[in-house]
């Protein structure tokens, strides 16, 4: 069964695993091997309109062995961690991962999730909000794979006005702070606005695109083009039917 551990508990853990399967493969001379993917954002939060957002992640193992795994909410206070085994061909699932298996509520925080093995297990995250009129729909996520972003991407399809509102979620996972360069476009090559922000360690921030951006009324079709000076940080943005509240998740390209 998953256990749930703070973090100083589970740096033994992590270090007692790593052994005990270096033992078993009798690998002296052998390296263990951690790999790592990011669902970018989970959270059991209420948003506009009194709709209330939840995220469900799923883990399978497609190898033929047992794995370790540690999953973890970065920047969450005490630092909750999960660690598991997860059996060769099997899946576990975590609906509403935030607030059922780590308890917490009324924030958003990336999952970070390490599979002690040279190849990850995949990961699937969906999010969901609920409203007076029952659930919105659900949209996937795109999970991260390895510990490196590329350094300029571009976020594509963003409106804004009354049909649409779109939020843009700044993460660092990393123990370094990064500088993220933020531009506008409606034209691609054209900025209509540039803007520079620091994102603290372990931080994630999600904020509407008009507090970026405070000129901006309205706009369809906009791109964002971001560059930034961390390779673990990324840019995300979430565009919201304001009647609906569906969202849709966009991640970069």
């Amino acid at each position: 069964m998953p256990s749930l551990y703070n973090r100083a508990q589970m740096a033994g853990r992590i270090l007692l695993a790593a052994m005990i399967v270096a033992l078993a493969l009798n690998a002296g001379a052998q390296e263990i091997t951690v790999s790592e993917a990011i669902v970018p954002v989970v959270g059991a939060v209420v948003g506009l309109g009194n709709v209330v957002w939840s995220t469900d992640v799923a883990l399978r193992n497609p190898m033929p062995y047992d794995v370790e795994v540690v999953l973890s909410l970065v920047g969450v206070p005490d630092d909750p961690f999960l660690f598991t085994t997860i059996r060769a061909g099997d899946a576990i699932s975590l609906p509403d991962t935030s607030r059922q298996t780590f308890g917490v509520a009324g924030k958003l925080a990336p999952l970070r999730v390490q599979t002690l093995a040279a190849t990850s297990v995949a990961v699937a995250a969906v999010v969901y909000g609920m409203t007076a009129e029952g659930p919105t729909e659900p949209e996937v996520l795109t999970v991260q794979y390895g510990k490196f972003r590329p350094m300029l991407v571009t976020i594509p399809a963003l409106n804004v006005g009354e049909q649409f509102r779109t939020n843009i979620g700044l993460v660092n996972p990393s123990e370094n702070e990064a500088i993220v360069v933020l531009a506008l476009q409606k034209v691609p090559g054209r900025n209509i606005g540039v803007v520079s922000r620091m994102i603290p360690p372990r931080t994630h921030l999600q904020v509407p695109l008009q507090s970026i951006f405070p000129l901006l009324t309205e706009g369809e079709n906009m791109s964002l083009v971001v560059e930034h000076t961390n390779p673990e940080a990324y840019v995300y943005a979430s565009v919201v039917a304001n009647a609906t509240h569906n969202a849709r998740y966009l991640g970069p390209r």
